[in-house]
């Protein structure tokens, strides 16, 4: 639990592909996870493979929808971006 009361989580899966670290995240109900990519490593080896469920859309927001026998998985709109010396 966190200072509010609210269970949280983080794990990090260091070298999770070559190079690459997985970091997931979680308070409440909601799951965020992240590749950190180290230079001079292949991102091209993240691969995401879903199945199971009966339909997947984007919706306008770019956000991806899964929806499933147990009910909607809304995967928020990727963010990328790149840290130069440190900012």
């Amino acid at each position: 639990m966190n200072s509010w009361g609210c269970p949280s989580y983080l794990l990090i899966l260091k070298n999770f592909y070559q190079g690459i670290d997985f970091k997931i995240s979680g308070i409440n109900n909601e799951v965020k996870y992240e590749f950190i990519v180290q230079k001079n490593c292949d991102p091209s080896q993240i691969i995401l493979d879903y199945s199971g469920q009966k339909k997947i859309q984007i919706d306008n927001k770019g956000n991806l929808i899964l929806e499933t026998n147990l009910g909607k998985v809304i995967e928020e709109k990727p963010v990328a971006y790149q840290l130069i010396n440190g900012q």
